[in-house]
């Protein structure tokens, strides 16, 4: 009967294979719980043989979701460099305080 696969993944690396992934597990849940984005946790077993030997070498990868990052408004300008205030728009310093109202004609 072939050794449960626990076991090797147990042997693997003197057991560092075992840890890391018990230590990416959580880092990888809490990423998913906080973002709401999926991610992942991979083991990958490479086996290579060796004259009558089995070489095995395990790789662990995470894939962990980012949160969103929040987005900034700029207005461009024609030379194609970007500003938070709309260059063509007259700024309330170049508009006169007490601007001339016109009259209306009595009916």
């Amino acid at each position: 009967m072939a050794r449960e696969f626990i076991d090797i993944l147990t042997d693997l690396d003197d057991g560092e294979v075992n840890i890391m992934l018990s230590k990416e597990l959580p880092r990888v849940v809490a990423a998913v719980m906080e973002t709401g984005r999926a991610g992942s946790l991979t083991l990958k077993i490479d086996i290579k043989r060796e004259k009558r030997m089995a070489i095995v070498k395990a790789s662990v990868s995470t894939k962990i979701p980012a949160p969103d990052s929040e987005s900034s408004i700029f207005y461009t300008t024609e030379d194609g460099d970007l500003c938070r205030e709309d260059p063509r728009q007259l700024a309330l310093r170049d508009i006169p305080a007490n601007p001339p109202v016109p009259l209306r004609s009595a009916p």
